[in-house]
């Protein structure tokens, strides 16, 4: 099979799942949507998931819904405007109940503008990983040129967008209190060398894991399980 025959194969599968997905969600009536953002290789994503409940055997349904390229920055009026094009793509606009995301300023902003009688109260201080978010960061942002240029306009009035209520997805706000809770233990001087030593020999079990293949086979051969290597940024989703 050459090079063209294969990409247009996937692309006419990629098309064929889109349509199956597209019926599939016809028939539901609620669905939930995950969403995150990320960059590599200097290129920024978003990506959802969708979820739903049978209705008959009450069994919990989980697809990949889409992933978009994001241009420029991870602004809050950028994301809102993907978030609103894909959930109007696979017209599922009125069913979406909830849209779980974490709670970064970006996606807590965009929903703070743009959403529908969120349930989620904004007031006071966001702590993420120690670093504080004021209130003053949630609101718009003014661009200079415009002004003197007498072009001024409300985002709200360029972007006629309305997005479903938001949850803050709960293991990443455990995560985010476990972080700060670390960080205020850590200002006690006998734990802080207990709690480093501690760590700097499970680190370098870690390491030896990522660094040996062999080390990482004897591993799984006796736990069932890799080790899973802790960092700040990751979320605790695994159950």
């Amino acid at each position: 099979m050459s090079r063209r025959s294969l990409m247009r194969n996937v692309s006419s599968l990629f098309n064929d799942m889109i349509q199956q997905l597209k019926t599939e969600l016809e028939k539901i009536e609620y669905v939930c949507i995950t969403a995150d953002c990320w960059s590599i290789f200097h290129r920024s994503y978003m990506g959802f998931t969708i979820h739903w409940l049978n209705p008959i055997t009450l069994e919990r349904n989980s697809r990949a819904l889409a992933c978009r390229r994001m241009l420029g920055r991870h602004t809050y009026d950028n994301i809102a405007e993907i978030i609103e094009k894909v959930l109007t793509e696979f017209d599922v606009q009125s069913k979406t109940t909830l849209i779980v995301t974490d709670n970064a300023a970006n996606f807590v902003k965009a929903f703070k503008v743009f959403g529908a009688n969120n349930e989620i109260d904004n007031s006071g201080n966001i702590e993420m990983c120690g670093i504080e978010i004021e209130n003053d960061e949630i609101l718009r942002t003014i661009n200079i040129t415009e002004i003197l240029d007498g072009q001024t306009q409300n985002t709200n009035d360029v972007l006629d967008i309305k997005l479903p209520k938001h949850q803050r997805c709960a293991a990443h706000t455990l995560n985010l209190i476990a972080t700060v809770d670390i960080l205020e233990a850590e200002k006690d001087g006998p734990y802080k060398v207990l709690s480093r030593r501690v760590f700097a020999k499970c680190q370098s079990i870690f390491n030896k894991q990522n660094q040996s293949t062999q080390c990482a086979d004897k591993i799984k051969e006796i736990l069932g399980r890799y080790l899973i290597t802790p960092n700040a940024t990751r979320q605790v989703n695994i159950i």
